[in-house]
């Protein structure tokens, strides 16, 4: 559980999206929020803005405990992004809210290190966080033709076409009497 308090009037702005369990609006104060699972922060400042990947602490091992503001408790950040990535990161949850639902946010936490690796691994403005990878992590590719999906092993695959290519070869040759 992980309780998080969006304020009315401030200097930043806070949009927290995850698995909402209660949630309170207050007039004066702003919006309460209680999420189970991983939540994700999005932190806008007047001069740059940041986004977190987080979950309680208590839900996780050998992650240093960090405090946020308008964040309750110490929370464990799985992934932090910054400038581009913060863009990219936005993109690839509303990717995974079309694949998976909104139980996606109750998944493991090495999952969301996966999504991490995918967000830090990209050049120029292509990331490697496409919704392809994204089927791919997240156990979605039934019905398309992946060789890393896990019915078909890429190593079957290329040995097959080796083969199936050196027989080719074999009966070309005895054909042309060479």
């Amino acid at each position: 559980m992980l309780n998080v308090h969006i304020p009315k009037d401030s200097f930043f702005t806070l949009y927290a999206k995850g698995k909402i369990e209660y949630k309170q609006t207050v007039d004066d104060l702003g919006t309460f929020i209680r999420f189970d699972g991983v939540v994700i922060l999005f932190y806008k400042y007047p001069h740059y803005r940041i986004a977190y990947i987080v979950r309680n602490i208590g839900e996780l091992r050998n992650y240093p405990s960090i405090t946020l503001p308008n964040v309750k408790q110490k929370i464990g950040v799985i992934y932090r992004a910054r400038g581009r990535r913060v863009d990219l990161l936005r993109r690839v949850w509303w990717n995974l809210e079309q694949l998976n639902g909104r139980k996606v946010y109750t998944y493991g936490t090495f999952f969301w290190q996966k999504v991490g690796c995918l967000l830090d691994n990209y050049h120029c403005l292509k990331s490697a966080a496409n919704k392809g990878n994204l089927m791919l992590i997240s156990g979605k590719t039934q019905g398309f033709p992946c060789p890393y999906s896990p019915r078909v092993r890429w190593a079957d695959a290329v040995k097959t076409s080796m083969t199936d290519n050196f027989k080719a070869k074999k009966e070309f040759l005895q054909k042309n009497g060479i």
